[in-house]
């Protein structure tokens, strides 16, 4: 049992990281085409990462309004885009402006194999939460390529306003065994007694242990 817990739950044993995509200097992407060339779009994708970094919404605005399509332009070697470098350097007034222009379907895409959604959670605003889901309530479902979701980041960051409201959005039937049992161990090591999250934990333990048996 101790092995099959040992490959379920690699998290417990290797930790939670957010990778690093908002690197001062990153090199800027390279296009290939004379259109995007022509466009413009090359010299403003790194006018646009840096706005992101600072919270800079009056260049970054300016840059949507002349092209709406860098709204999900993908900037720099890792093809990060301007939410997700936003968001990973906390600049959520810029995120919050940003979410409004964003389709629900591009809130979904991942970038190093996360959602923006995932480090948005990791940091614990609920309110640029709310934001996105509101425009897509599949967003807590989705399962990061390393396996983990919005709501097991939360935990594991102990961002407990965030766990609350995610707590109420995910569909738990839907996630794999090894990621219920995942929530369950952390939300356990996380500590959480308070009589916000007693109920939910007694209620979702129960969940997880008739599925299991």
């Amino acid at each position: 049992m101790g092995s099959s817990i040992k490959k379920d739950i690699p998290i417990i044993e290797q930790g939670l990281t957010i990778p690093e995509v908002c690197v001062e200097d990153a090199a800027p992407r390279q296009y290939n085409t004379k259109t995007e060339e022509e466009d413009g779009l090359s010299q403003e994708a790194d006018r646009l990462r840096k706005a992101a970094i600072k919270g800079d919404w009056k260049t970054a605005n300016s840059i949507f309004s002349k092209y709406p399509l860098a709204v999900n332009l993908k900037i720099g070697p890792s093809k990060t885009t301007a939410l997700h470098i936003a968001s990973v350097c906390h600049q959520f007034s810029f995120v919050e402006k940003l979410v409004k222009l964003t389709s629900g379907s591009d809130l979904a895409n991942k970038v190093e194999g996360f959602t923006a959604l995932s480090f948005v959670a990791a940091s614990g605003v609920v309110r640029i939460a709310k934001l996105m889901v509101d425009k897509n309530r599949e967003l807590p479902n989705i399962i990061n390529d390393d396996k983990t979701f919005p709501l097991l980041m939360a935990v594991v960051f102990k961002r407990k306003d965030m766990v609350s409201f995610l707590f109420r959005k995910i569909k738990f039937e839907a996630l794999e065994t090894g990621g219920q049992i995942q929530l369950l161990i952390c939300t356990l090591l996380a500590d959480y007694y308070g009589s916000d999250f007693l109920n939910p934990l007694i209620l979702y333990s129960i969940y997880i242990i008739n599925n299991l048996s």
